[in-house]
């Protein structure tokens, strides 16, 4: 009598260039997903703007600030977002989204980007209301100063890292992602492309707060007087239980 599935040697036999997969995470990312760059943490939510923009709330600053869907440029899918600063006033261009509360976890916030040589620095903005109080988590990369900085518990920045230089160009995309703490009010890492820098010595502002509870990620492009800066946004994505 023949049975039905795969005999028990099956996922350790030898097969040429065939191997068993054994990861779930390998397996998503063959299959297309935009988790491939740093696949720690669980997902709570990602978009990589292939559904439009209804998702997000757009602010600009500035003549010439606009937030549209880009087809020319992207890390994966057809589309990305096209962040334009306005070329006077606060010259900026941001998004923000908001979800209900999580539960309180190390969480990370990724983002991958494009920009031109008019762009200041770019913001990852990581804001949790929880009932009672404001956590306000900041990280920037200032391009025009070459280093990654976090915004402190008394509001001061410090720098993290210094040096830190990447071409100006539409291609290729660069991944930056900022993992915190929330039930200790405390940074954890920040990644930028392949090195990971530890914040645990800082913690983030937190102030008194009674808004209604959620989650708003956001990411701000802060341009250069005179200039429209862009910048090109892809495959963002929140994550919860980080190691």
């Amino acid at each position: 009598m023949s049975g039905i599935g795969l005999p028990d040697w099956y996922n350790i036999k030898k097969a040429g260039a065939v191997s068993a997969l054994g990861d779930l995470g390998e397996l998503a990312v063959r299959l297309g997903s935009i988790v491939s760059f740093d696949r720690r943490g669980d997902v709570v939510w990602l978009d990589g703007f292939e559904e439009g923009l209804n998702k997000w709330v757009a602010t600009t600053w500035g003549a010439g600030g606009a937030v549209g869907l880009d087809p020319n440029y992207a890390r994966n899918g057809y589309w990305s977002l096209k962040l334009t600063a306005g070329k006077d006033g606060l010259a900026r261009a941001a998004v923000y989204r908001k979800l209900p509360r999580p539960i309180m976890s190390k969480m990370g916030f990724e983002v991958s980007f494009a920009f031109d040589t008019n762009l200041d620095n770019i913001r990852l903005l990581f804001d949790l209301y929880d009932g009672a109080y404001l956590h306000e988590p900041l990280a920037t990369y200032d391009y025009a100063n070459t280093r990654l900085r976090v915004r402190d518990e008394g509001g001061d920045w410090q720098d993290v890292a210094t040096g830190v230089d990447v071409y100006e160009s539409y291609y290729p995309f660069w991944t930056m992602k900022l993992v915190v703490d929330f039930a200790k009010q405390k940074y954890v890492s920040l990644v930028f492309n392949e090195t990971e820098y530890d914040l645990s010595a800082y913690s983030y502002l937190y102030t008194e707060d009674t808004g209604n509870p959620l989650l708003r990620p956001g990411v701000q492009n802060n341009g250069i007087a005179a200039a429209n800066a862009i910048v090109y946004l892809d495959d963002v994505i929140i994550t919860q239980n980080e190691p």
